[in-house]
């Protein structure tokens, strides 16, 4: 068995040891082992484990405030469209009815006329 040329120790949010109120589990590795270990989630130090553990609960959170402002611009855009349809709506039956009362009126007029007509006869 071969010792380790230039070992290091690696820290990552665990259970094993309390060091600098950080609660880690550790492991030792050679140099050329350690950008392995460290894209597996191990840091260098354990303030590195605390200052990631506190900068994902902030990510958490933050992540958290996004989702919940974009469930409410999707709500307030839901109701504005809701509004948008009714308005157009409204629009629709007002120019129907316009439009109804007008070739009313023009076939009121027509029939006026023919009546007018048939008495000048």
């Amino acid at each position: 068995m071969q010792g380790l040329r230039n070992a290091t120790m690696l820290y990552r949010k665990g259970t094993k040891h309390l060091i600098h109120g950080v609660k880690v589990d550790t492991v030792v590795v050679d140099e050329y082992e350690i950008d392995d270990y460290l894209a597996d989630g191990w840091h260098r130090t354990p303030t590195d484990v605390k200052e990631w553990e506190t900068g994902g609960t902030k990510r958490a959170a933050a992540e958290e405030a996004e989702l919940e402002s974009a469930k409410e611009r999707g709500i307030r855009a839901a109701r504005e469209e809701a509004a948008q349809r009714e308005r157009d709506e409204q629009l629709r039956a007002a120019f129907e009815e316009g439009a109804r009362l007008e070739r009313e009126r023009i076939a009121a007029e027509a029939s006026a006329k023919g009546a007018g007509k048939k008495a000048e006869k």
